[in-house]
């Protein structure tokens, strides 16, 4: 009887502690692993680069300056061409020109030139008809303000200060050595269909110059080149 009795306990210890292992390990696992138990989820990115593109949207016209002058009784002519730029880059974009030439207009077959305007470090805000030889010189506007290299830039009364862009004003020369000028400087990016800048040029020939001008056709070759900042 004693054996008998022994027996069923021990059975029933042996129920009692695999029970409580069968419910410690339960809750273990939950405790443990709430994410077999669950809803889970997984973050990832997708990845795409964009690079920046700089273009001109269509080629700069040439200018034909007018009216024709005369050597000897001199006078003035104008012409004016546009360039559109058109770029994604968020810094935007600077515009240099260069002209070929240190003394930027040429007679076609040699024997004569027509001089670069005497302002080529600061530009004058009302061009100087003074001078006693024949003399090209240029301008630009920007589709804002903000666009003009500061150099172009003006307070209504001077150039180089301020930030207007009063039309007509602010005449600047070739760079006498040759040497590219900026002309814009954009912080952002263009719109759709490119930002315009113009580019006025503008030849004076006094009465009687000195040095004399040839009859012929005079040619400066000028070179526009836009990079994104």
């Amino acid at each position: 009887m004693k054996s008998t009795l022994t027996l069923t306990v021990t059975i029933k210890q042996a129920f009692v502690t695999a029970l409580i292992a069968m419910v410690i390990s339960a809750v273990s696992f939950g405790i443990l692993e709430p994410a077999l138990g669950h809803a889970q989820t997984d973050e990832f990115l997708v990845t795409q680069t964009i690079t920046s593109e700089i273009s001109f949207v269509a080629s700069t016209s040439d200018v034909v300056m007018t009216p024709n002058l005369q050597s000897l009784t001199g006078g003035t002519s104008l012409g004016t061409t546009t360039v559109v730029i058109r770029t994604n880059d968020n810094d935007g974009y600077n515009l240099t020109i260069h002209f070929s030439s240190t003394t930027a207009m040429a007679r076609n077959g040699g024997g004569g030139v027509i001089n670069n305007y005497v302002a080529t470090a600061t530009p004058d805000f009302a061009y100087n008809t003074g001078q006693v030889f024949g003399q090209l010189a240029y301008r630009v506007t920007g589709a804002q303000a903000a666009d003009v290299d500061p150099t172009f830039r003006d307070n209504g009364a001077a150039c180089g200060t301020g930030g207007g862009n009063t039309y007509g004003a602010c005449w600047m020369g070739p760079e006498t050595a040759g040497n590219a000028e900026m002309i814009i400087n954009r912080a952002s990016s263009t719109p759709g269909g490119g930002s315009t800048t113009t580019l006025n040029f503008r030849v004076t020939i006094p009465a009687n110059p000195n040095p004399t001008i040839p009859d012929g056709v005079y040619v400066a070759t000028s070179t526009l080149t836009a990079v994104t900042n």
